[in-house]
């Protein structure tokens, strides 16, 4: 299994939801003030999920770094 392509795909995807977690926060404190019972489901939902995403990523890039530089040495 090619697991340097996988550290790739994941440290994009860490960048990619590390930059949707900033973007919601911004607009949480820019427009309900941070409060997060005045803010739509939807939104809730989606930094939900996006904070999860997040965190898998995280996990995926130790993971395959690990298993990437196991395969090189």
């Amino acid at each position: 299994m090619d697991y340097d392509n996988l550290f790739n795909i994941s440290w994009a995807l860490l960048i990619c939801s590390s930059l949707l977690c900033f973007f919601g926060v911004i607009v949480s404190f820019k427009y309900y003030g941070g409060d997060c019972r005045t803010e739509p489901r939807a939104f809730n939902y989606l930094m939900r999920s996006v904070c999860w995403v997040w965190i898998a990523s995280i996990v995926a890039v130790f993971v395959f770094g690990l298993l990437a530089l196991g395969k090189n040495s």
